[in-house]
């Protein structure tokens, strides 16, 4: 929902002649690729537990196969962008694991600390025992479902 958001509004603003840069994205980081390779670490190893996952083939492993397993999906996400119609631009990518799109992002972040534009205060998430994170909602959604569980309380 949120690509089809963002491609209606780079849509208008093109259509009313504005110069749009349309420049397509990998996110090479996240819950969902973790996950994916943690449950792949799995079933090839047998090791269930994240931590153990990461002492036992180490971080640049872990790292290495979370890599493969976003370019895994390419091909798919840009049929399916050219299937819904996006206007992208594929030919130069943005990675979010490259060393420049981590400073640009530590860059935007100094500055608006700097300009006093960072809000620091309290805010109930969902989080993720096993996981040992928050959760967005859109990763809430997916896995949601109701469940009848027996609880004592006195």
């Amino acid at each position: 929902f949120s690509r089809t958001v963002k491609d209606l509004f780079c849509r208008y603003r093109a259509m009313r002649g504005n110069h749009v840069a349309r420049k397509a994205g990998w996110d090479t980081h996240g819950l969902p690729v973790e996950i994916e390779v943690e449950k792949k670490i799995e079933a090839d190893f047998g090791i269930r537990t994240a931590k153990q996952q990461i002492e036992t083939i180490g971080v640049e492993r872990f790292n290495e196969m979370c890599r493969e397993s976003v370019w895994r999906y390419r091909s798919d996400w840009e049929e399916l962008s050219e299937r819904i119609g996006y206007w992208l631009d594929y030919s130069d990518p943005y990675v979010t694991y490259t060393n420049d799109y981590i400073e640009s992002v530590w860059w935007a972040l100094a500055t608006l600390f700097r300009r006093g534009r960072l809000y620091r205060g309290h805010k109930v998430l969902p989080y993720c025992a096993r996981c040992g994170t928050t959760l967005s909602s859109h990763e809430v959604a997916q896995g949601y479902k109701d469940v009848k569980d027996p609880s004592a309380y006195v």
